[in-house]
């Protein structure tokens, strides 16, 4: 697995991508990245929960704190 930055960060981008309504663009912007590599981090991160308990427990973790 990368480095705990990088994976924090694609964290970040997946959770942003699958609880707002920003576009690959849009969060892009935020993290000055462009627009594919903003969906390759979530596709690589939805892999990784797949494969590894200790991220998909993280961010089940990460998502119990969130108010609906």
């Amino acid at each position: 697995m990368k480095s705990r930055p990088m994976t924090s960060k694609q964290i970040a981008i997946y959770l942003l991508k699958r609880f707002t309504g920003l576009n690959n663009k849009e969060i892009g912007d935020i993290f000055k990245m462009e627009y594919h590599a903003i969906s390759k981090a979530a596709l690589n991160i939805e892999r990784l929960i797949k494969e590894n308990p200790g991220v998909k427990r993280k961010v089940e973790e990460i998502t119990s704190n969130f108010e609906v």
